[in-house]
């Protein structure tokens, strides 16, 4: 009796075991798919933070390589300052005549060099500023070799094209960065 009662019993251990044995198989698919999906969604969100923190780094250098650029204004500028290149003197009742310094043009050009090549600041300007400080830079480097057999610094520009076209590109240049820079809407008057 003994007997058939193991042998009775061994069905419902077998089929209690399959059921465990089910469920285990059962409950470790799951585990895994979640675990694999859980891996998935982890590796989706750790490359788009990534993606967030490459693309905050790069607004970061743009908006310090327009910072910087906007250093450079100081020699384009037509306001006398200790850097400027382009000044005027006016008499009274006569108009305006217009000088270049050429060793504040040396020393700007050097300048452009520095912050674009070597900080490698130029990576992150915009071609619409790129634009206007190399053909500022055409303009600057034609005046300096026309004057390189002249002792003065300081020589008169007889050409108006040459200096209207340098004080629009100054202003060209404000515009540009106080639009990149954010500091103001295009439009709204304050960009001289």
């Amino acid at each position: 009796m003994i007997h058939l009662h193991c042998q009775a019993a061994q069905p419902e251990l077998y089929m209690k075991l399959s059921e465990w044995g089910i469920n285990g198989v059962v409950t470790l698919c799951a585990v895994l798919i979640a675990s694999y999906l859980t891996y998935r969604y982890a590796l989706k969100r750790l490359r788009k933070e990534t993606e967030v923190l490459i693309e905050r780094e790069k607004y970061k250098r743009a908006l310090k390589s327009l910072e910087a650029c906007w250093k450079l204004l100081a020699y384009t500028t037509a306001t006398e300052n200790n850097k400027s290149i382009l000044t005027f003197v006016k008499k009274p009742g006569d108009k305006k005549t217009w000088f270049a310094n050429t060793g504040h043009a040396q020393e700007f050009m050097q300048a452009l060099a520095q912050y674009f090549y070597h900080s490698g600041l130029g990576l992150y300007l915009p071609e619409t500023v790129k634009k206007l400080l190399f053909e500022y830079r055409s303009i600057l480097y034609g005046l300096v070799l026309a004057t390189k057999q002249s002792p003065e610094k300081i020589v008169e520009v007889n050409k108006p094209e040459m200096k209207t076209r340098m004080i629009e590109i100054h202003q060209e240049l404000i515009k540009e960065l106080r639009e990149k820079l954010g500091v103001h809407k295009p439009g709204s008057g304050s960009d001289k």
